[in-house]
């Protein structure tokens, strides 16, 4: 009860914020430090009708998949309120510091930019590298049992917004 609670608490002050003051384009990584050829998805999530999407520059990282897209709708006291997110799985081509240039989307008329993103991809360990799960020139992903896609943890991941 306490986390219903809590939840109405943040969420509702935050769509009634966007209903009144406009529309976001938020930017949400899985994690900011990877190992070269470790899987970061990459979210765009929009607020509002959106009618065109800038893609960032990924040049530094090599992506595995996307652009995917979905959208949700919410209905509030008879207000229609849509989300679009777009996401990438990308993974760092070599070890440095990198910077996921801010998207832009035209959200109800408006253009509207995302925060940059700072992505800190060094060398695996020696006893990790011949793992296929992390080598990066290894296209068949399949040998893992285990889920390769991080799950947006709320804990784990980062998240800035842009408002208007």
């Amino acid at each position: 009860m306490f986390r219903f609670i809590t939840t109405l608490l943040f969420v509702l002050p935050a769509v009634f914020f966007q209903t009144l003051f406009g529309q976001t384009l938020t930017v949400k990584v899985s994690q900011t430090k990877a190992i070269v050829g470790e899987e970061i998805r990459l979210s765009y999530i929009m607020l509002g009708n959106s009618t065109e999407f800038t893609q960032p520059d990924l040049k530094a990282f090599r992506v595995l998949n996307g652009p995917n897209s979905s959208v949700s709708e919410i209905y509030m006291n008879g207000t229609q309120i849509r989300s679009y997110t777009i996401y990438y799985i990308i993974t760092p081509k070599k070890e440095g510091t990198f910077t996921i240039t801010g998207a832009a989307a035209i959200i109800e008329g408006k253009k509207i930019e995302s925060e940059a993103v700072k992505i800190e991809a060094t060398e695996a360990p020696a006893q990790v590298q011949n793992n296929s799960k992390i080598n990066p020139y290894n296209n068949n992903y399949q040998q893992s049992n285990t889920n390769t896609i991080p799950q947006n943890n709320s804990n784990s991941g980062n998240t800035v917004a842009a408002a208007v």
